[in-house]
């Protein structure tokens, strides 16, 4: 695997069945963004991240149909859930694809959010 490949893993690693958002990011990569990141199962990704505001801000598109799991990172949940998009528990949610299919949706540190309520 070359450099490039591994760093497009450590933000975006995808199986057939699987996209996991910033798998391994690195504590250095405080904040960033990623653009239009193609998964094996025909999604593709955008994403932003800020881990000052434990924030993610995720573009997901489909082009085929399917279902999959997306994952978040640890302690993270969507904030405004969207059809299509079904909650699991522990950030994981199932996602029913379709061709044309466009998903834009805000991911908080859910236990940051609980401890300000």
């Amino acid at each position: 695997m070359g450099i490039s490949a591994a760093v497009l893993e450590a933000l975006v690693f995808s199986t057939p069945d699987t996209v996991k958002l910033l798998p391994a990011l690195p504590e250095r990569w405080a904040s960033g963004r990623i653009g239009r990141v193609g998964c094996r199962n025909g999604a593709s990704v955008t994403l932003a991240w800020d881990q000052a505001q434990r924030t993610l801000d995720v573009e997901l598109a489909t082009t085929v149909e399917g279902a999959f799991s997306l994952m978040l990172p640890e302690g993270y949940a969507i904030a405004d859930l969207h059809d299509g998009l079904v909650d699991r528990g522990d950030g994981i949610y199932n996602v029913e694809g379709k061709p044309g299919s466009l998903w834009r949706f805000v991911a908080k540190d859910a236990v940051r959010e609980s401890s300000r309520s």
